[in-house]
């Protein structure tokens, strides 16, 4: 078997099961070595050459996860595993899907305890002959936690369905329901202010490939939507097809050249109008048909009479080509719901009081006919109250909900980081735990698309202040539990390391994390620091200088060759500086180790875990800048 990496998405949730996700390998030094499609809940291979790589995913949400570099090395006994996992994104199981499949561009999210989003209510609204009228259901089943709520409803009526939701304190959201008997819906509190509702459909029979395209067209991840179009070229239901419709038309792709099942089997809903609309102006334009003003105002004056679309894409698509028709008419309608709609949402969205008053200010009170799903007596931490006694609401009630399983799953790669800036394990704690509190007041996870990387930059920020030499030299101060898997050989190359890291002051040792290990240049990490770059440049110079002495210059060649075993195999210019590189494998393989030692360090883990919760619940806390 050829040398490589395993890798597999896990899905803690069955629905997301089958998902097609897009994912890129890159080398050291951030080339793209490989990319396709990794389905989840199923391990997809990847041959390399044996070097260093990392996995970045880019979810249809939009989020990023990956980015850890681990070894490839020549063993012929099989590739290594490189598992990915949404737990950090997704503090309760339920959430899994829609921070996979749904974009959500937002702040963080806040708690239901907060009485601004008190008696949040939905209620259902049908189309029929008369228009449109609300309609009673069954009670759903209902997830609830302090910063979300999952319902699972019945749409009693096959025709298209609106789903309401507000309360007396956020504008009344309606929400255009995918086709089936089944819907699933989250609902989050949005902060900071003004108060908001942040909600997200997805249907109970997912159609997975299809709402994956769908968000990669909504974030505009052309190359990603192109590779999860062709595993629906020819689709099967009718959401494949209106997902890759609205595709092909994003790319302008020949129109005579289309699948035949797109236009077939989308056919009788207002998405299949509006792209056969669209697919005939394509055709005209292209000289495959004749032009036809009449032809195409007909063409959309069908497609508008066929009522919402179930897609935003869809909308857009409406008000462009009822404008170019010039149906004036048709044109006010559609616009109106436009100017209301989310047109960051795959699925169709829009503020308003009724289905057919798009953008109107919200009543006050709550409908007579709402369901209320939500209330402050229903809303409270999970394993918070006391037996006997009221909940409790102290640190953890003021620390993000997502912050600490980010903790918990970054911990062993930023302690090895913030040993490597400090040399003692205390230092390092203390660095370490004010980096998380910046993550916690500063960074926005859900439009953060790296955080892991924004984590180890203020990291190594928070170490570039001071210019002090280390009061403890590793051979004293630093004990470390040899990693099971690792070498005698491997280990007294990382101590080497660090015995020559403890010769340089922590700045320089910070500016060595940022440049050599995180790829920033010195006008980079000035911007980063606040210092200036002619600063910056003289330490990299003297770090750089320090360290090849000890660690390259008295090696013997066959030790220079076993370091540069990691590095990609191609032909040496003139430009190249091959001490940096050896220099560089070097230390990311020390890293490795250090941050393979910390791995089951789980009461260091809890207990940084734990000074975070507690000083981001102390109001006269700051986290260092």
């Amino acid at each position: 078997m050829s040398p490589g990496l395993t890798v597999t998405l896990d899905a803690p949730n069955t629905g997301t099961t089958g998902t097609p996700v897009c994912v890129d390998v890159v080398d050291l030094g951030h080339r793209t070595v490989a990319a396709g499609i990794v389905t989840m809940g199923r391990p997809r291979p990847i041959a390399l050459r044996p070097g260093t790589y990392a996995v970045h995913a880019l979810l249809p949400s939009g989020h990023r996860i990956g980015g850890e570099f681990v070894p490839v090395g020549h063993e012929p006994a099989g590739r290594r595993e490189y598992s990915l996992s949404l737990a950090d994104l997704a503090p309760h199981a339920w959430l899994t899907e829609t921070v996979l499949l749904v974009p959500q561009h937002t702040a963080h999210f806040g708690r239901l305890a907060d009485p601004r989003y008190a008696d949040t209510w939905v209620r259902l609204w049908t189309r029929g002959p008369s228009g449109w009228r609300t309609v009673p259901f069954g009670e759903p089943a209902i997830d609830v936690a302090p910063d979300a709520i999952r319902m699972v409803l019945d749409v009693p009526a096959p025709g298209p369905a609106l789903l309401q939701i507000g309360n007396p304190h956020t504008p009344w959201q309606l929400l255009r329901l995918p086709p089936g008997p089944r819907v699933s819906v989250t609902v989050r509190p949005a902060r900071p202010d003004p108060p908001r509702l942040v909600c997200a459909v997805l249907g109970a029979d997912r159609d997975p490939t299809a709402h994956a395209l769908l968000g990669y067209l909504a974030i505009g991840a052309a190359r990603q939507a192109q590779a999860v179009a062709q595993e629906i070229a020819n689709p099967r239901t009718g959401m494949q097809a209106i997902a890759l419709g609205y595709h092909l038309l994003r790319v302008r792709h020949a129109p005579d050249s289309w699948p035949p099942a797109v236009l077939g089997r989308s056919a009788g809903t207002p998405d299949g109008a509006i792209i056969a609309a669209r697919h005939l102006l394509e055709r005209m334009r292209t000289g495959k048909q004749a032009r036809s003003a009449e032809a195409v105002r007909a063409a959309f004056t069908t497609a508008a009479a066929q009522g919402l679309p179930m897609c935003t894409e869809g909308l857009r698509i409406l008000v462009e080509g009822l404008r170019s028709a010039d149906l004036a008419d048709a044109l006010g309608v559609a616009a109106r719901y436009l100017v209301a709609a989310d047109t960051t949402a795959p699925l169709l969205a829009f503020h308003g009081s009724t289905p057919d008053a798009p953008g109107s200010p919200t009543p006050d009170g709550i409908p007579d006919d709402a369901f209320v799903v939500s209330s402050p007596s229903a809303i409270e931490p999970a394993g918070t109250r006391q037996a006997g006694g009221p909940v409790d609401r102290t640190s953890r009630a003021s620390t993000p909900a997502w912050i600490d399983d980010f903790v918990r799953r970054t911990y062993p790669v930023a302690a090895a980081k913030a040993v490597m800036i400090c040399l003692d394990r205390q230092q390092a704690e203390d660095l370490l735990t004010g980096a998380y509190l910046m993550a916690a007041r500063e960074m926005d996870p859900t439009t953060e698309t790296r955080p892991d990387a924004w984590l180890h930059r203020r990291l190594a920020r928070n170490g570039l202040p001071t210019r002090r030499w280390p009061g403890i030299r590793v051979k004293k101060g630093l004990r470390f539990g040899t990693p099971p898997e690792t070498t005698r050989a491997r280990t007294a190359d990382a101590l080497s390391a660090l015995g020559a890291m403890a010769g340089l002051t922590r700045r320089q040792r910070a500016v060595i994390e940022l440049n050599c290990l995180q790829g920033m240049t010195p006008g980079a990490i000035a911007a980063e620091s606040g210092l200036s770059q002619g600063a910056i440049a003289a330490e990299l110079k003297r770090a750089r200088r320090s360290l090849h002495r000890p660690l390259v210059a008295a090696m013997p060649a066959a030790r220079v060759r076993r370091l540069g075993e990691d590095l990609v195999a191609q032909p040496a210019d003139e430009s190249r500086d091959v001490l940096y590189d050896l220099l560089r494998v070097w230390l990311h393989r020390t890293q490795a180790w250090l941050r393979a030692s910390y791995e089951n360090d789980g009461v260091g883990r809890d207990r940084v875990a734990n000074r975070v919760a507690a000083e981001q619940g102390s109001p006269d806390s700051q986290a260092p800048r």
